[in-house]
């Protein structure tokens, strides 16, 4: 096990971009759980465990009463603060 945290270290030390991904990977994270628990690290099917539910899976509320999403509204109505055109909705070109 020292073996495996030390080497788990010095790939985080070294990649932490590439550590990360394989963090993401469930297996990775079984067969390594102990040296990344001796690191203080925890994969991320753990930490979702460890919340009730997952704050990025919750729809975000939209306009509320007579309001319309400004992609919906009429271009001489898509304006900003200053009263200038905003830029056509995405996947208008």
């Amino acid at each position: 096990m020292i073996e495996a945290t030390r080497a788990v270290e010095l790939l985080n030390g070294a990649y932490p971009s590439l550590i990360f991904g394989l963090l993401r990977d469930q297996d990775f994270a079984e067969r390594f759980s102990p040296a990344l628990r001796r690191l203080g690290l925890r994969g991320i099917s753990q930490r979702l465990e460890e919340v009730s539910g997952n704050s990025m899976a919750e729809p975000i509320p939209g306009p509320t009463g007579e309001r319309h999403h400004r992609d919906e509204l009429a271009p001489d109505e898509r304006v900003d603060a200053l009263g200038r055109p905003l830029p056509p909705p995405p996947g208008y070109y």
